[in-house]
């Protein structure tokens, strides 16, 4: 598989966002599409090339995936399991690590 360029990844995490989250609703679609994304964009950024380029991208993916299973912003329409506060932890810990 040849390896997708950051502006791809970009491209595919806002689709994600809009259409399963602020268009459908759905969180756990949203959820099971968007990590891995971010999974791939951080064995990208250990590849080395654009290693900086990926480690941003990963860094504004995982403050998303934790926004968004947050229940503090009360979004009408979403519903947050304790499982999907639980991705949104993990994702909160990746992105604490990366913006170190």
């Amino acid at each position: 598989m040849e390896k997708l360029t950051p502006d791809e990844l970009i491209a595919g995490e806002r689709s994600i966002l809009q259409t399963f989250y602020w268009e459908k609703k759905d969180l756990p679609a949203y959820l099971n599409a968007v990590r891995p994304l971010l999974a791939l964009t951080l064995v990208y950024r250990l590849q080395g090339e654009e290693a900086d380029v990926y480690t941003e991208l990963a860094v504004r993916t995982s403050y998303n995936i934790a926004s968004m299973t947050w229940t503090g912003w009360d979004e009408q329409g979403i519903e947050i399991s304790a499982a999907d506060m639980a991705i949104g932890l993990d994702a909160a810990n990746t992105n604490v690590e990366l913006a170190a």
